[in-house]
């Protein structure tokens, strides 16, 4: 009933689903040359070939996942995956497969690291989107899986692949997306990353943006975050990303996610979501915090949880965490 009232491109072969600020997935429109004409040069960046023995895990409802699922194939490469989120599992199929690859988003990996008590010699690259990445994670991943090549890339459903580094780059220039692939165009508007390619979805004028904030440092783009992705403490405005990242990089802190909630005297406020590194206790962390954190971008609330909940696309599932809050 939902596509009955779409229109559909009528130069569009297939749609991808994309989870929008509401959390209802919509339907994105593409030509199948939009993906396939970009298999190659994709799979050269990610060292993908017929020898790859990559593991992934999520939903297809994630457009990552379907369209690096139907890259592998295009290379003749093995894919493993499982359905269940139990990273335990996932390590034992990267050791019998002796998975080259890996591509999972930073949550995961993180998960992997908590359950994971071996080295894994066999992984060659670990590619992830550019969601909250540390150099705790970086290293971390270093120390389990020795011989690996960390791959961070930046890309959004409505564009395809836009910018990727190596973890190197990334300690280099922390919170870079890096440099864009050949064939994509990437330019700095009013602080709005605006992006040039034929491999987008159909019928959007180019450059487009999809409202994320950036800016270049040494020929590497600066990821901000979305525009009005801030919580305005009475016009103080705390940038969500930037709090994150500061946040995940506190030594007693594993996970962290933070939003906007109401608050009667500054109309919002800030409230944390975290993940205890193990051995410490929210006193540890509230003293890191208020010597780290500025004062003004301080969590009023913090919940201490074990996990923080994921939507089927693998990413913070925030719409949850504030019916969390709502029911404290």
């Amino acid at each position: 009933r939902l596509l009955e009232t779409i229109h559909i491109p009528s130069n569009a072969d297939f749609g991808v689903l994309t989870s929008g600020t509401t959390g209802m997935p919509k339907p994105l429109w593409r030509s199948e040359s939009s993906w396939i004409d970009f298999f190659d040069e994709q799979n050269k960046v990610f060292h993908i070939d017929s020898n790859t023995k990559m593991f992934l895990h999520g939903s297809f409802s994630f457009t990552g996942n379907t369209n690096m699922i139907l890259a592998l194939l295009w290379a003749g490469a093995t894919i493993v995956t499982s359905d269940k989120m139990q990273p335990k599992r996932w390590l034992s199929y990267i050791e019998n497969y002796q998975c080259s690859h890996m591509y999972l988003l930073p949550t995961k990996l993180r998960l992997l690291i908590r359950f994971g008590r071996n080295t894994i010699d066999t992984i060659s690259y670990i590619i992830a989107g550019s969601q909250t990445v540390d150099e705790a994670l970086i290293t971390s991943l270093q120390t389990m899986y020795p011989k690996m090549e960390f791959i961070l890339y930046y890309g959004a459903s409505e564009l395809n692949y836009i910018t990727y580094c190596s973890g190197h780059e990334w300690l280099r220039y922390p919170n870079t997306v890096g440099k864009p692939f050949d064939l994509v165009q990437v330019d700095i508007i009013d602080e709005s990353i605006y992006v040039t390619t034929d491999y987008g979805i159909c019928n959007i004028e180019l450059p487009y943006t999809v409202g994320d904030k950036g800016y270049w440092e040494s020929g590497y783009l600066m990821f901000k975050g979305r525009s009005g992705d801030v919580v305005n403490k009475g016009g103080y405005k705390v940038g969500v990303l930037s709090l994150e990242n500061t946040l995940q990089n506190l030594p007693s802190i594993d996970e962290v996610a933070v939003i906007a909630v109401p608050d009667d005297i500054r109309g919002e406020e800030v409230a944390a979501f975290i993940v205890p590194k193990q051995g410490f206790t929210v006193s540890d962390i509230g003293n890191h915090i208020h010597k780290y954190v500025p004062n003004m971008e301080q969590p009023k609330y913090i919940q201490l949880v074990e996990q923080l909940p994921l939507t089927d696309c693998s990413k913070v599932d925030k719409n949850l965490l504030k019916e969390w809050y709502n029911n404290k």
